[in-house]
C-alpha cells in the first residue's frame, strides 16, 4: 500500500467511524505525500470540519479560512504505518506542530484517537497537535504552545464556552487533572471570571463525578496516608480555592459554587501537608 492510501483510510477512519479498528498501511512511495491527491485534501477538509462539530465550535473557529497543510496527510500515513516502526517514527518527525485553525483541527481529529491506541507514539503525537495538548495535556515539549493556544482559545468568543465545557469535565487522568489545575491557576488573574465559569459549570453538570474524585482523594490523605496520590485532585481546584481566598465578593456573587469546599478544603490540606 502507497503512503497516500495509508494517508487517505486514516483520515477516511477518523472522520466517520472509529468505532472499527484503526486501520494500517505502508509507506511505499513516501515522497509522493509532498502532494496529497484531491481525494485526501477534500477528506482532511471533512475531518477539520467534523472535529469542529464534535467540539460544538463554530464553522470557522478562530477567524481562520485558510485550508490544512501538507503535514496532515503526512501525519496520517505515519500514524497508519505505526507498525514500521523507527519509519513511521522518522517519518512524523517531518510533521511541524499545527498552527492553522484547519491544521489546530485535522491534526487533534487523528491524534487523540490514535494516542488512545498508540501508547508508544503518544507523546511524540500530542507535540505536533496543540489542540490535543490544550483539552487533554501537552507532549514533554508542547507546553508553550500549548499555552499560547489556550489564550487565543479562552479569549476568541467562538471558542471560549469549548474550552470552560472540557475543562469543567471531571480529569480522565492525574496528568489531565494537574495541566487542567494549571491552566485555571495561570488565568485566574487576567480572567477570573473564565475560571469561576469553568468551576461553577463543573459543579452544575459534574458535580457528582468530581465530588467522588474529591472524596477518594479525602480517603488518600486520611487512610491511606498518601497525599501525593490525592495532589492531582486536589491541584484542579487550587485556582478555585485562591479565588476564594483572595475575592470572597466575587466567588459569593456566583451560587452555583456554594458545593465547592470538599474540593477547595482539599487543596488547602494537601498545601499543608507540603509544606510541613
Amino acid at each position: 500500500m502507497t503512503a497516500r492510501a495509508t494517508a487517505l483510510h486514516l483520515v477516511r477512519w477518523a472522520t466517520t467511524d472509529m468505532r472499527q479498528a484503526m486501520p494500517e498501511g505502508d509507506l511505499a512511495q513516501a515522497a509522493n505525500l509532498a502532494e496529497p491527491d484531491p481525494e485526501t485534501q477534500r477528506w482532511i477538509g471533512r475531518l477539520a470540519a467534523v472535529t469542529a462539530a464534535r467540539l460544538r465550535l463554530d464553522p470557522v473557529p478562530l477567524n481562520d479560512r485558510r485550508p490544512a497543510g501538507l503535514g496532515v496527510a503526512v501525519l496520517a500515513a505515519a500514524v497508519g504505518a505505526h507498525r514500521l516502526g523507527e519509519r513511521a517514527t522518522l517519518l512524523l518527525r517531518a510533521v511541524r506542530p499545527a498552527s492553522r485553525t484547519a491544521d489546530l483541527l485535522a491534526h487533534h481529529g487523528i491524534v487523540e484517537p490514535a494516542s488512545a491506541v498508540l501508547p508508544d507514539l503518544a507523546e511524540q503525537l500530542r507535540d505536533l497537535s496543540p489542540l490535543t495538548g490544550v483539552l487533554d495535556r501537552p507532549g514533554p515539549r508542547s507546553t508553550g504552545a500549548c499555552e499560547s493556544l489556550l489564550d487565543r482559545l479562552r479569549t476568541d468568543p467562538g471558542t471560549r464556552a469549548m474550552l470552560v465545557l472540557r475543562f469543567a469535565a471531571a480529569p480522565q487522568t492525574g496528568a489531565q487533572a494537574r495541566w487542567r489545575g494549571e491552566c485555571l491557576t495561570y488565568v485566574r488573574h487576567e480572567d477570573p471570571e473564565f475560571v469561576l465559569d469553568v468551576y461553577e459549570t463543573a459543579l452544575l453538570h459534574h458535580a457528582r463525578e468530581h465530588e467522588i474524585q474529591a472524596r477518594l482523594a479525602w480517603r488518600q490523605i486520611l487512610v491511606d496516608r498518601a497525599p501525593e496520590l490525592a495532589a492531582p485532585t486536589a491541584y484542579w481546584w487550587r485556582a478555585l480555592a485562591e479565588l476564594e481566598a483572595a475575592e470572597p465578593a466575587r466567588i459569593r456573587r456566583r451560587p452555583r459554587l456554594e458545593h465547592r469546599r470538599v474540593g477547595t478544603n482539599l487543596f488547602r490540606r494537601v498545601q499543608q501537608l507540603e509544606a510541613a
